[in-house]
């Protein structure tokens, strides 16, 4: 096995399990939420405590990872993340520590944020090696999604033969196999000596100069902005008994999970190899399906989910191309604190429009925005192009 394969099996490994973790819990989540806050309105706006913990201490985990290695960082935040289940686990009868849960569980996943990405880097640079990005974007997508099909079963099992409530405990040792997997597989590297005003200004000056950078930053940010009321919401629309039907909240789980392997595995059209189109195609599916009922509703959804699929891996593969290993860290880090930034006003306007409109109407006014943004970066593309032409 050569060690770009052993490389990218060790870090998918680990991404693996981490899938296995959140998809594990994320089957009857929002269904937990609901049966103790009483309405999606009221879930949404504790998701928005939750990005918006994430967006204050993002930069400081940025360099924290940075400084003392991609492995560290990541065990750490497992630990993190089983001290907010188990306060997830209480809440059922105490409300007021799913607020504290949703803290610790922000700021914990933050020390996840650029460990993979970090760990490639240190290993290609550490071993003189080369590494395909685009291709480990991809497989980390079909790793990602087989996860999210092994954790949704274990949670349907859970659900259906245990208590809701149970899946915080299982995701507790869900997260101590994948710091045994870390531990064990993960090569350690050196962290780096680093002065915060330093490193964060350099950071800023890479993403100056570099506009292909700062453009799949801006894209992936929208491109959340756009689809998290369709990649969260569609539960109450399609599987409206929640906690009394588990057969069918997996099946439609483990569904989507098989639609976006499908849409990894296949290969783009050449005429969809470009960002600003795959988003502007996507945008009008959305529009499409908040105007439709029944099974054209169905259609466009699934249809939705590829053409994401399809704009993360365009747009993260690009992003990890570019980033430079001394900043990797922290520039993700930037990346995830604009996701961060934009996850919380999307899930503020969800709490909001969720309130007083219909949950499809949300999905139309996010194909209106993704449009809208798709035909502006084709104008900065442009733009920079004519610049460069001049020059």
């Amino acid at each position: 096995m050569t060690n770009a394969k052993k490389a990218l099996l060790q870090v998918n490994g680990a991404y693996f399990w981490l899938s296995v973790l959140e998809s594990c819990f994320q089957v009857g989540y929002f269904a937990y939420l609901i049966s103790i806050l009483g309405s999606v309105s009221q879930a949404n706006w504790l998701q928005f405590i939750f990005w918006t913990s994430m967006f204050i201490f993002e930069i400081p985990t940025g360099f924290i990872t940075d400084r003392i290695g991609a492995k560290k960082s990541l065990i750490l935040a497992a630990f993190g993340r089983m001290g907010a289940f188990l306060l997830f686990f209480f809440g059922a009868h105490m409300p007021e520590l799913l607020v504290l849960g949703h803290i610790l569980a922000g700021v914990s996943l933050t020390f996840f944020t650029g460990v993979f990405s970090l760990q490639l880097k240190q290993f290609a640079a550490n071993h003189s090696i080369e590494i395909d990005y685009s291709k480990a974007t991809k497989q980390g997508a079909v790793f990602r999604n087989f996860g999210l099909i092994i954790g949704t079963f274990i949670g349907f099992i859970i659900i259906k033969f245990f208590n809701i409530q149970y899946l915080w405990i299982a995701s507790i040792f869900l997260s101590l196999i994948l710091v045994g997997h870390v531990g064990v597989f993960w090569q350690s590297f050196p962290g780096q000596p680093l002065h915060v005003y330093g490193h964060v200004r350099e950071s800023i000056s890479i993403l100056r100069t570099n506009t292909t950078l700062l453009r799949g930053l801006i894209l992936n940010a929208c491109l959340l902005f756009g689809t998290l009321g369709i990649l969260t919401n569609w539960i109450p629309i399609f599987v409206p008994a929640l906690e009394s039907t588990p057969e069918l909240l997996s099946i439609s789980v483990i569904a989507v999970a098989a639609i976006k392997i499908f849409a990894a595995v296949v290969p783009l059209p050449r005429f969809w190899n470009k960002s600003e189109f795959l988003l502007g195609t996507l945008g009008v599916v959305l529009i499409g399906a908040g105007l439709s009922l029944g099974v054209a509703q169905i259609v466009l959804f699934i249809l939705s989910l590829c053409l994401i699929t399809g704009c993360e891996i365009l747009i993260r593969g690009q992003i990890l191309n570019e980033l430079p290993e001394k900043h990797a860290g922290i520039l993700s880090s930037i990346q995830s604190l604009l996701e961060n930034l934009v996850g919380a006003l999307a899930f503020g306007v969800l709490g909001v429009l969720t309130g007083v409109r219909s949950v499809p109407f949300s999905w139309f006014l996010s194909g209106v925005f993704l449009v809208a943004v798709a035909g502006i970066m084709c104008a900065w593309v442009g733009a920079v192009r004519n610049k460069a032409r001049e020059s």
